[in-house]
């Protein structure tokens, strides 16, 4: 015995929606997989040379650089005077 009409086109369209919806699961991975690899591709050469990259200015250099060769923050001179012991040259010695 054959199923009416209406409950088979109904069957019909659940079974186009999870289609669908399998569908988009899979774009979403796709996009998901293809950001990973855009990320790893983005880190390798950090990954690889890595002894090109480490001896670059890093914070402290930055903070000194900003902060105690500031003539807008001289007033600041008692509370960042832990922190401006060091030079920018000693900084960036490696």
């Amino acid at each position: 015995m054959l199923l009416p009409l209406h409950l088979l086109l109904l069957m019909l369209l659940l079974l186009l929606m999870l289609l669908l919806l399998l569908l988009l699961l899979l774009l979403v991975l796709l996009l998901l997989s293809l950001l990973l690899l855009l990320l790893l591709l983005l880190l390798l050469p950090y990954y690889f040379y890595y002894h090109y990259f480490y001896h670059y200015y890093n914070y402290c250099y930055y903070f000194y650089y900003y902060y105690c060769n500031n003539f807008r923050y001289h007033y600041f001179r008692y509370y960042f005077r832990y922190y401006c012991r060091y030079s920018y040259r000693y900084y960036y010695r490696y």
